[in-house]
């Protein structure tokens, strides 16, 4: 911004030390635990490092197959030798009130229970893929 290069060094040196000041105190410091919250493959490579897990470790994200597509990888892994054990597992971290409005208003959760595969099926059950380490 023009007017703020124009200003006096100590002039300009002041705001940016009060605006860091500012920022610094609002806002948690950025570290090695920041990251989960970026990119979910990270969660998977700590928790194969606090397992001591070794081989590949990565998120599987398939909408509402997320857990048959991860447990399927791992199949797929222990049958082609790739591993001699696998760890799979699924959670969903996206669980908030405002995500099942925004289903409930297109039409896709059941209104009436939960029957996967079930003749009376009439929507889904919300879920995301597995961390998964072998």
């Amino acid at each position: 911004m023009r007017e703020f290069a124009e200003l006096p060094a100590d002039v300009r040196a002041a705001i940016l030390a009060q605006w860091h000041a500012r920022v610094g105190s609002a806002l948690p410091p950025i570290t090695e635990d920041s990251m989960p919250g970026e990119l979910p493959n990270v969660m998977t490579g700590r928790i194969a490092n606090v397992l001591n897990c070794r081989g590949p470790n990565f998120i599987t994200d398939a909408a509402c197959a997320s857990s048959f597509a991860a447990i399927d990888a791992a199949v797929n892994l222990l049958v082609d030798h790739h591993c001699d054990a696998v760890l799979t597992g699924g959670v969903d971290r996206n669980m908030g009130a405002s995500t099942f409005v925004k289903f409930c208003k297109i039409g896709a959760l059941s209104a009436t229970g939960t029957r996967p595969f079930g003749d009376g099926a009439d929507g889904f059950v919300m879920g995301e893929g597995p961390p998964r380490s072998c």
